[in-house]
């Protein structure tokens, strides 16, 4: 989706589209005419550009679907759309395609209906800063329905919604591109900053910090699909469920993201993510910090969720049940994991499994206070080639001995050449399509030993998160 502009800068973006378009006028606001929607009627062709000098423009704006270019000349810093209190909205909902680009403005002082609607169109929005803009009922900043917007180096802060849905930006029947995005401490009710309902997403680079919500603290998926990556969410708080992240009805693709210093709220479950009726799916992610009261202080599978999480770090994470990792009446796969340190206020420090089902498998989870690896109200989880305290009699390949970190103190859980882990798991429990390790290194290393069996086909690999590269 997109993935023609997903590596690209807004200027790049820029060029491609308007890199054919030639005999473009040029408008100016204020030289050519007084405010930008003056220029915009005026616009005569596809391609025109209209360049609107430094000031505060107290103005709402209709884009007509024209496939203009209206850009400031000086940068969001020094160019303000002020929203008035009456039709206090950019619309876009004229058909406009992604010729249609806003670049470059501050948009500020929606109190009504947010700052942009987007409906049965698919703009570019690029480098612009949605700011201390509110909703009733939509999002505070920007609502898309039936789009395709590509939405790249933007940022949302301070946004808010009173009643419902998100506080930065929801999408509904939409399939957008979110680039390089900062949301920052925006407020929503069903999630703190960015909303999906029946839609399908592409999230690049961006960034979630203090964000809030009673549902969602900031990035909510319901009847969608969202592929996450290379993101970082840190400080963000939901009053029930999902600090950061809420997975329902949903599939979701998380990879290479940061999780740090979410929580749930007094009740809540799912510190960091919270999965229910999901397919869910994490890899090379790091969760540090993240707590919740309840279950999962940085992920909680819950009810008819599968979730599998590979190659990924839990370092510092609290919750009473599952201080990293909890299933409640939901599955977990747990994949050459590294957990550690995590502090439990009733069972499993690392893990725990409440009337789910777990499975781990080529992981190190020791360390953990309220014992590592734990259940109730259901089997215990299936341990097999793992470094996990108690289970050394109860599974195949499992054991107890010290994993030789490079260096824990400091964050660093790489293993050293004389590690126990190294070459211990088992190559055919690691899924098909993953191939490395959470620093991007081949997960597949010809090591020290020979395969577990010879239904092996791959070199053994190691325990934990991190795989030895053997130079």
């Amino acid at each position: 989706m997109h993935s023609n502009v997903l590596a690209a800068s807004p200027a790049i973006v820029v060029a491609i589209v308007f890199g054919r378009c030639v005999q473009a006028d040029v408008l100016h606001v204020p030289a050519d005419y007084a405010t930008i929607q003056q220029a915009i009627d005026a616009a005569a062709m596809n391609g025109d550009e209209i360049v609107v000098a430094p000031g505060t423009y107290p103005e709402a704006l209709d884009l007509l679907g024209k496939a203009v270019w209206l850009h400031s000349s000086d940068g969001p810093e020094v160019t303000v759309i002020d929203l008035p209190w009456v039709q206090n909205t950019i619309l876009c909902t004229r058909k406009e395609g992604p010729d249609t680009v806003l670049d470059g403005f501050t948009i500020t002082g929606a109190e009504m209906s947010g700052a942009m609607i987007i409906r049965d169109s698919s703009p570019t929005i690029v480098n612009c800063v949605f700011s201390g803009n509110q909703s009733w009922w939509g999002p505070g900043g920007v609502y898309l329905e039936r789009s395709r917007a590509i939405i790249a180096s933007c940022t949302f802060t301070g946004n808010e919604v009173v009643i419902s849905t998100a506080g930065a930006l929801q999408a509904f029947l939409s399939s957008p591109a979110i680039i390089d995005c900062d949301f920052v401490s925006n407020r929503g009710y069903n999630s703190g900053a960015v909303e999906l309902i029946a839609s399908s997403a592409r999230v690049d680079r961006c960034r979630f910090a203090d964000n809030s919500a009673q549902g969602a603290g900031a990035f909510g998926c319901f009847l969608s699909d969202a592929v996450i990556v290379d993101c970082e969410f840190e400080g963000n708080f939901s009053e029930v469920a999902g600090g950061a992240v809420v997975v329902s009805n949903s599939q979701a693709v998380i990879t290479d993201c940061t999780f740090s210093r979410n929580a749930a709220g007094s009740i809540g479950e799912g510190g960091a993510i919270h999965a229910s009726l999901a397919l869910l799916q994490v890899d090379r992610c790091r969760f540090f910090d993240n707590s919740a009261p309840w279950g999962g202080g940085a992920i909680l599978s819950g009810e008819l969720a599968t979730s599998q999480i590979t190659n990924s770090l839990f370092v510092g994470n609290a919750g009473a049940c599952g201080a990293a990792i909890c299933t409640y009446y939901g599955t977990a796969y747990i994949l050459n994991c590294t957990i550690t340190g995590n502090v439990s206020s009733w069972i499993g420090g690392g893990a725990a499994n409440y009337a789910g089902h777990m499975v781990i498998r080529n992981s190190i989870i020791r360390g953990n206070n309220q014992g590592d690896v734990e259940w109730a109200d259901g089997p215990p989880p299936d341990v097999a080639f793992s470094n996990v305290p108690k289970f050394t009699r109860s599974g195949v390949g499992n054991f107890n001995l010290d994993p030789l970190y490079v260096d824990p103190a400091n964050g660093d859980y790489r293993l050293q050449p004389g590690s126990p882990c190294v070459d211990a798991g088992l190559s055919a429990a690691v899924p098909m399509d993953i191939l490395v390790d959470i620093l991007g290194q081949p997960r597949f290393v010809q090591g020290r030993r020979a395969p577990h069996s010879n239904d092996e086909i791959m070199p053994p690999v190691d325990m934990g998160a991190y795989e030895f590269q053997v130079k």
